[in-house]
């Protein structure tokens, strides 16, 4: 996503200033950050305990799909949808509504996605993720409630 977004830039069609400012708004906590507020001084630790935290590697639908057999433009088709389904309001607002050059922000926007399927038809390995949900549960202390 960061190589088509330079290229973009490159070409004149998105400001890199506001590129080189953008960041993408996700933030993965720890299994220690997600237990802090319940641990020690933490400010539901009065209130909450850690029963369990597990963290485990998500399936990647897309990747297992080309390993049976179906062809990169199928993959990079899957996977760009994907990747845009999260993320497309994210750029839209952040990056490519401030930063488009000479153009719509939404002709910037479909320049992005078509340029990012094309490079990973190319090279499918350049889409391939790997994903991690933390559980975490917690249970009200005995006496507090």
């Amino acid at each position: 996503m960061w190589r088509i977004a330079v290229e973009l830039s490159d070409r004149g069609r998105l400001d890199r200033d506001v590129l080189d400012r953008f960041v993408f708004p996700v933030y993965c906590r720890t299994a220690a950050e997600a237990a802090a507020p319940v641990e020690g001084r933490g400010a539901l630790a009065d209130e909450l305990a850690l029963v369990t935290s597990q963290l485990a590697e998500l399936a990647n639908p897309y990747w297992e799909e080309l390993e049976r057999g179906s062809d990169a433009e199928e993959y990079a088709s899957a996977y760009t949808a994907f990747v845009r389904a999260f993320s497309e309001s994210a750029l839209d607002r952040e990056l490519f509504e401030p930063g488009a050059r000479g153009v719509e922000p939404s002709a910037v926007r479909e320049e992005f996605f078509n340029d990012l399927e094309e490079a990973t038809a190319a090279d499918p390995a350049s889409g391939r993720y790997h994903a991690y949900v933390l559980t975490v549960v917690f249970a009200w202390e005995s006496g507090v409630r």
